[in-house]
């Protein structure tokens, strides 16, 4: 492999993984924002998604293959894997070794969804944005094409635009947090109202305020309550009065 081409190739596949991720990023918080009019988005929008990431790795990897093949820079897998190790802009170069660790766990994570508990998995995956930043300043500082107009245009506008769509996702995710705990209010309330009614009428238990011995007292008391004066009993003879003694 020739120097030129070597270069080339490091060239270009820095670039386009670099619009890959980002445009990965874009369309992640499209999605995550519904934005694209779908309450729940459909299977291939989330396969794009995970596509552009998964193309952004590969030619990640046929990035670094340029440089390592590049024997005018002298970058090998050292200077590639470890942090300051190359001789060459060593904080440009870093920050591409930190981008490339972060796309790892990223990736890693993304296909390893299903296994991984969903509170880990939004945190690791939250790593995507400093991703993108970090990805930028390197191609800022060690790309041969920073100068250049058309990337710099493209390099604002695409870091304008994550930065929007950034926002409007905190603030939707804001109001949805809002409606769940009202929603959550006036469930809680409607389901407490019929239960303080519950023992008035149709149960048999004492209405608030009465025990239930108030509540029975008067069935008891007309049980005891004895025959009126002059009263037949079953045999036809008069039931003496329980109030005193019978007269002479």
């Amino acid at each position: 492999m020739t120097e030129k081409l070597a270069w080339d190739i490091a060239r270009a596949g820095g670039i386009v993984a670099w619009g890959l991720l980002s445009f990965s990023a874009i369309w992640g918080l499209l999605l995550a924002s519904r934005l694209l009019g779908q309450r729940a988005p459909a299977p291939w929008l989330l396969e794009l998604h995970r596509y552009l990431g998964a193309l952004s790795m590969v030619f990640t990897g046929i990035h670094i293959a340029g440089l390592v093949g590049d024997n005018w820079m002298k970058i090998g897998w050292a200077e590639v894997l470890v942090p300051q190790a190359s001789a060459w802009r060593p904080l440009a170069v870093t920050w591409g070794v930190i981008a490339l660790y972060l796309l790892v766990a990223v990736e890693l994570t993304s296909l390893g969804k299903r296994f991984l508990p969903q509170k880990l998995w939004r945190r690791v995956h939250r790593l995507a944005f400093p991703l993108v930043l970090v990805t930028s300043l390197h191609g800022a500082q060690a790309g041969t094409d920073a100068g250049s107009p058309l990337y710099r245009v493209l390099s604002v506008g695409v870091l304008t635009t994550i930065l929007v769509l950034t926002m409007v996702r905190l603030v939707i995710g804001r109001r949805a947090r809002r409606r769940n705990a009202a929603a959550a209010t006036a469930a809680a309330a409607g389901t407490a109202a019929p239960a303080v009614g519950t023992g008035v009428r149709g149960t048999g238990a004492a209405a608030p305020g009465r025990s239930a011995e108030h509540h029975h007292t008067p069935v008891r008391a007309a049980a005891r309550r004895p025959p009126p004066a002059g009263a037949l009993d079953r045999g036809g003879q008069r039931a003496a009065s329980t109030a005193g003694p019978s007269g002479p």
